[in-house]
C-alpha cells in the first residue's frame, strides 16, 4: 500500500533573509509545514533557516519579527494602524485592514525596535 504524502502548508512573510544570516540574499522567509514538523525558509534561495516542531511555527516567526526593526503609519481611511516589521521608515503601503492605498505623506524615521 502506498503512503500519501501530508500535504503541506505554507506560511508567508515579509521577514527579510538579509536578517537572518544571509546579508547578501533579496529573499523573505516563508513557513513550510510538512507533518508534524516546519522550515523556515528563503523564497530566493530556498536556505532552510530553522527547522522547529509545526506547532511552534507562529510562534517562531513572531519571536522573529520581534527583533526587527518596524515601520508603522495609521491609514487614514479605516484608521487602522499598520505594522512593518524590518523597515525603519514607509513612503506608501496598501492598507491589508481596508485594501486601499496610502501614501505617507511625513515619513517617520524609527530606529527603534519593537
Amino acid at each position: 500500500m502506498r503512503k500519501t504524502p501530508k500535504a503541506k502548508r505554507i506560511v508567508g512573510t515579509t521577514l527579510p533573509h538579509s536578517d537572518f544570516g544571509a546579508p547578501d540574499c533579496c529573499g523573505c522567509l516563508n513557513g513550510i509545514v510538512r507533518g508534524d514538523h516546519a522550515e523556515i525558509v528563503c523564497n530566493e534561495c530556498a536556505a532552510v533557516v530553522r527547522t522547529v516542531p509545526a506547532e511552534n511555527l507562529e510562534k517562531t516567526l513572531n519571536e522573529m519579527t520581534l527583533t526587527l526593526h518596524v515601520a508603522a503609519a495609521r491609514c487614514p481611511h479605516c484608521k487602522s494602524v499598520h505594522l512593518a516589521p524590518g523597515f525603519t521608515s514607509l513612503s506608501a503601503f496598501v492598507c491589508p485592514n481596508c485594501g486601499e492605498s496610502v501614501e505617507v505623506e511625513k515619513p517617520i524615521e524609527n530606529e527603534a525596535k519593537i
